[in-house]
């Protein structure tokens, strides 16, 4: 049966159908979009997964699997047929799987898709402008040699065999014909969707378990199944997965066990991994993590190299009943229960954990000379305060500041390699031993009611201290002696930083007094501060520092993010930056350049990574403890990855995941001529009418959706890319005649790269004046 998807009606919308010229309908549908989508649980700690919930957008009925085909789309299966999602719209397919009721989804090829119901096999050919529905084994309410017998599970060997589970038999589907194998007594089946489970061993061997617990493997030269003995009995065996090489976990009523695939006449030797109880469906996701579904407790998930076997609950999972798992390379872990779907995503940021009782606002982040990482942590909502110091992952020593004499709060922190300075949140200094446990106050530098923004320590071996309004910058020498520079601007001044080059830079407020740098020579700040030839705020300030491998400067501030381009050793050009993810003025705070040359900046939005080749922005449903950031909060360790101090926590992108994967290239879905729903996918080159109005519909199945943005370009009219946006149409008319290419990429914002573009070439006709038949009787004229 062949579907025309132009007559395909979405459901849970309801909405008409907007171009994308008419402001107003677009913007409604915009609204609707983000109202339906996201529901994300970043509160678990330290899970690594993200949870966005689809609600009942793959319900018809009750669900009973879920899978993603090629392209991307989503489908699931229910009791009144299958349904496919792109992150939108939902699209039913009820009469097309005969009596409803389908059990189970599987990818067979590239571009097909296997479905198992009550009457038998379907499969789905999804092709670009329609869907082809073609039976490929028939099923009948009668247990017969020859035709199903309510199927519940499938499986595809690596031979490209198709593999049925019965109730009481197995049934081969190769090259066209069924064979029927009835192996041994499954009397306690007992559930609807689950009959046998199939896995394969290193060797290629099948093998198959009951749910009633009995073993079975293929002999290809017997041609028949052999039951293998187990060492102790399994109970509402509903899951087989091999984990590596012959290892295989099996998933049952009281956890998950462990045993060898490899035939023997010794009962198998059975191993307890542990889990939770009642499982009723296993898979493995990211190489690396074994997830398990329970009937009524949830979702589980446990590291297959961790020894330890610790399985952790995914939190805040809206449903219970897990009656489906589909992993899926572009975007993460598909999960159902009966009623509703989520997509599990890796966390791009991993949490470190404190060991306090509330995750902690980081007040100060900083890089000690050997590389560790020094933290001050205020435990929200119970005011205690500590210093630690992280070293290779682990907490290498810490101290909570109750017992010294601390006058106030502590807000800032540098270890010089001998001991570690702390700042106060009244402009105050200790020197802090951490071997002898005690804190010396530095009597000189008074209280000026103004917190301690930034230490830091020069090329000369001087401790800088940025922050006090009474005293301005000031510097203690390798001596002890303090000096204080309160001239001009300066005591304004909350940023101090030393360049890799040894040049000392100070950030200071307002227009003409922001950029300071250290003459040591003269012993004293000059004021740089380049012209800035756009509109800034009043209140401009600088609030971190960074310089390139350049020695460029780029400057964080209330008023977006600059870069000052080096002309001459104290010359700069400055410019206001595009880091296209974010307004060009919004206020950042921290600044980090990666080892590969990306620029990291802390904004009120999120975490934007910015380079030339492109942009990302970063937020908590990246993983991110928090979307608030600490001044100057972003530090690179001698490993590459980045620590990110937050509001509510640690947060940590480790550079093993910097290399951003590629969004899935968009599918055109329409291509509509005069307002037609006429479609040309497979017939690229196509003469079209002399102005013909022409929209393009097109998305990218990278999901959340509604996080994509693209750019569009028409090559023949216009090679330059359009400014990136949300639109998923595109519409043109007026075209000259001539060959034309349309191109859309896409990029899924949560951190990862624009796509290759999809595209379609097409030729416009020449007006009925500018042919041959009626410009030839016009010359005799």
């Amino acid at each position: 049966m062949r579907i025309d998807l132009s007559r395909i009606e979405d459901f849970g919308f309801g909405f008409a159908r907007c171009f994308w010229r008419k402001k107003v309908c677009r913007t409604f549908s915009f609204l609707v979009s983000l109202s339906v989508l996201i529901s994300i649980n970043t509160d678990a700690q330290p899970q690594k997964y993200t949870v966005y919930d689809f609600g009942s957008k793959l319900s018809k009925d009750l669900i009973k699997g879920i899978a993603s085909d090629q392209q991307g789309y989503v489908w699931s299966a229910t009791d009144k047929g299958v349904v496919r999602f792109d992150g939108q719209r939902s699209v039913f397919f009820k009469n097309e799987i005969p009596g409803g009721f389908a059990k189970a989804l599987t990818r067979s090829t590239s571009d097909r898709m296997l479905v198992l119901h009550d009457f038998g096999l379907t499969e789905i050919h999804d092709l670009p402008d329609s869907l082809v529905f073609q039976t490929l084994m028939e099923g009948i309410p009668e247990d017969t040699d020859s035709k199903l017998y309510y199927p519940k599970t499938i499986f595809i060997d690596g031979k490209k065999r198709v593999w049925i589970g019965e109730n009481q038999s197995v049934v081969l589907f190769d090259d066209g014909h069924l064979k029927k194998y009835r192996i041994g007594n499954n009397q306690e089946f007992g559930v609807l969707s689950r009959s046998f489970s199939f896995a394969e061993n290193a060797g290629g061997t099948l093998w198959c378990l009951s749910h009633s617990g009995q073993l079975f493997y293929f002999d290809e030269t017997e041609g028949n199944f052999i039951q293998q003995n187990l060492g102790r009995n399994l109970e509402e065996a509903a899951c087989m997965v091999t984990i590596e090489g012959n290892l295989a976990w099996i998933g049952m009523r009281d956890g998950v066990i462990q045993v060898e695939l490899q035939p023997q006449n010794d009962p198998l030797p059975v191993e307890k991994i542990g889990g939770p109880d009642g499982v009723s469906i296993g898979l493995i996701h990211n190489d690396n993590d074994f997830f398990v579904g329970t009937w009524n407790d949830g979702l589980y998930y446990t590291n297959i190299s961790d020894a330890s076997h610790s399985f952790q609950k995914i939190e805040k999972l809206p449903f219970n009943d897990v009656v489906g798992l589909s992993s899926d390379q572009n975007n993460g872990l598909w999960a159902t229960g009966k009623e509703n779907t989520v997509l599990l995503k890796t966390d791009l940021f991993d949490q470190f954990d404190l060991g306090t009782a509330n995750r902690p606002s980081i007040t100060s982040l900083s890089l000690t000379p050997n590389g560790n990482i020094l933290v001050i942590g205020d435990e929200n909502e119970t005011n205690k305060q500590a210093i630690y110091e992280l070293e290779n992952g682990y907490i290498k020593w810490q101290s909570g500041f109750a017992e010294y004499p601390f006058e106030n709060i502590p807000l800032s922190a540098f270890n010089d390699g001998m001991n570690v300075w702390v700042g106060g949140l009244s402009g105050s200094i200790y020197n802090f031993d951490k071997n002898n446990l005690s804190a010396q106050k530095r009597n000189d530098i008074t209280n000026s009611n103004s917190p301690i923004s930034k230490i830091t320590k020069d090329s000369k071996n001087n401790i800088w201290i940025a922050g006090n309004i009474n005293h301005g910058l000031i510097k203690i020498d390798q001596n002890g002696e303090s000096a204080f520079f309160n001239e001009q601007q300066l005591i304004y001044s909350k940023v101090i930083y030393s360049s890799p080059n040894g040049e000392l830079f100070a950030g200071g407020k307002g227009k003409e007094s922001y950029l300071y740098k250290f003459n040591y020579d003269k012993n004293l700040f000059e004021n740089l501060s380049p012209s800035i030839n756009e509109k800034i705020n009043i209140e401009f300030e600088v609030k971190d520092i960074i310089a390139d491998q350049n020695n460029d400067l780029f400057l964080s501030t209330t008023d977006g993010v600059f870069n000052a381009k080096r002309v001459q050793d104290d010359s700069f050009f400055v410019r206001r930056m595009d880091l296209k993810k974010i307004p060009r003025d919004e206020p950042s705070n921290a600044l980090a350049i990666s080892p590969d040359g990306t620029l990291w900046v802390a904004t009120t939005s999120g975490l934007v990574a910015y380079n030339e080749a492109a942009s990302f922005l970063f937020d908590k449903s990246s993983g991110l403890a928090a979307n608030s950031f600490t001044d100057m909060g972003l530090v690179f360790d001698d490993g590459g990855n980045l620590w990110v101090g937050t509001a509510y926590g640690l947060s940590i992108f480790n550079n093993e995941k910097s290399d951003f994967r590629i969004t899935p290239k968009p599918i055109i879905e329409k291509v509509i001529i005069n307002v037609k729903r006429d479609y040309y996918h497979a017939r690229n080159n196509e003469v079209l009418p002399y102005n013909a109005g022409i929209e393009f519909e097109f998305i990218s199945l990278s999901f959340p959706v509604d996080q994509v943005i693209y750019k569009t370009r028409l090559i023949g009219l216009d090679s330059s890319w359009s400014e990136s946006g949300f639109a998923k149409q595109w519409y043109v008319n007026g075209l000259a005649p001539g060959s034309y290419t349309f191109e859309v990429i896409a990029q899924q914002q949560e951190g990862m790269k624009w796509s290759r573009p999809a595209s379609f070439s097409f030729n416009i006709d020449k007006p009925w004046y500018l042919r041959a038949w009626a410009i030839i009787p016009a010359l005799f004229l």
